[in-house]
């Protein structure tokens, strides 16, 4: 077997049937104009992932173990509100949330309520057209699922979600495919992209594939006017094929950078110290969860978390800052800042030359 790492030169094989169209275009008249109104609706994503089944001879990938907790890093990237924008705290803590195995979304019922989370416009599945690329439906390049078909449609992710403990898949392929296919379903009348960027997530916790999936979120997240003008509607008529190399070729030059540098170093060292030091699974997940979506902790907190003396803590916390360019305690609080600095600047790096170069 070989691992993520050592995939930058062996592509993902696929069927024939990746290269059709992964869901119908319906033309549908307008009540109000009259004018044709072009639905797109996706293939149910059991369907969708079923055609990516690998073939014969196929190499499983076995993920990186070194990779294991990499995602943590992409949080803030998959967290920002527009490409230049802050971050949204309390979507990162959804992210923190779901890689550190505190929630997972595996129902429907769980599903659904994540929408409701994120907008207070979201009071269940929508009821409505929604569009984009148009001032107006009949404008628009793109008029997502009829309201009627939401529900079956979320049904079969539920059913896809749900054998994907036994499913042959390369987890990342698997975490492309459901981001299309939630990306196109657009459930709700608002969040749907925050919402569709969670389902990912949670899909790739599930697989110990946080970091293909981080890395996913992340660049759905910055390169949003590039999936709408040209990655989708390419995706959309010609298959899944080309999108799911894109992302793949992302990943792989993302990783040999992080592999050149001492930041996945760093994340291991601070990964492993709160390991030690925590007393308990709770005690470890929420204080990573905290440290990651944040960037930063209370020592104090620290301390009355792991019941731990100040000198253990003071040896703690000079093992975590040995990288101090990139990881430091400053006014009593640890702060991860740098960490995630560098990561992201890696990141926009990989973005200028994979997907705008």
């Amino acid at each position: 077997m070989r691992t993520a790492s050592d995939s930058a030169t062996h592509s993902p094989s696929f069927r024939p049937g990746m290269d059709q169209p992964p869901g119908r275009v319906d033309n549908v008249p307008s009540a109000i104009t009259g004018l044709p109104l072009r639905y797109f609706t996706p293939d149910p994503l059991t369907v969708l992932l079923d055609r990516c089944r690998p073939t014969a001879g196929a190499v499983p990938v076995v993920q990186d173990p070194r990779l294991e907790d990499a995602g943590l890093l992409l949080i803030a990237s998959s967290s920002r509100r527009g490409p230049s924008g802050g971050v949204d705290f309390a979507q990162a803590m959804r992210f923190a949330e779901i890689l550190t195995g505190l929630k997972q979304l595996d129902t429907l019922d769980e599903i659904v309520n994540a929408g409701r989370t994120l907008s207070t416009r979201v009071t269940g599945l929508r009821d409505e057209i929604v569009f984009s690329g148009g001032p107006t439906a009949s404008d628009a390049h793109l008029v997502y699922a009829l309201p009627a078909s939401l529900r079956q449609l979320l049904v079969s992710l539920e059913a896809g979600l749900a054998g994907l403990n036994e499913s042959p898949l390369d987890p990342a392929i698997v975490v492309g495919v459901t981001g299309f296919f939630c990306i196109h379903l657009h459930p709700f009348v608002d969040a749907n992209g925050r919402w569709s960027r969670l389902v990912m997530a949670s899909v790739g916790a599930r697989r110990k594939a946080g970091w293909p999936a981080m890395v996913q979120t992340s660049l759905q997240n910055a390169c949003k006017r590039e999936f709408g003008e040209r990655i989708w509607p390419e995706a959309r008529a010609n298959g899944l094929k080309n999108y799911l190399l894109l992302v793949h070729r992302f990943e792989q030059e993302l990783t040999g950078r992080l592999h050149g540098s001492e930041i996945l170093h760093a994340l291991s060292t601070i990964t492993g110290e709160i390991n030690r030091q925590a007393r308990t699974r709770s005690a470890r997940q929420t204080t990573i969860a905290e440290l990651f979506s944040k960037n930063s902790v209370s020592v104090h907190k620290l301390r009355e978390k792991f019941g731990s003396s100040a000198k253990s803590m003071a040896g703690f916390l000079d093992r975590v800052t040995s990288y101090s360019t990139i990881v430091r305690v400053e006014k009593d609080m640890l702060s991860i800042q740098g960490l995630i600095d560098a990561s992201e600047a890696e990141f926009g790096a990989c973005v200028e030359k994979i997907v705008r170069g």
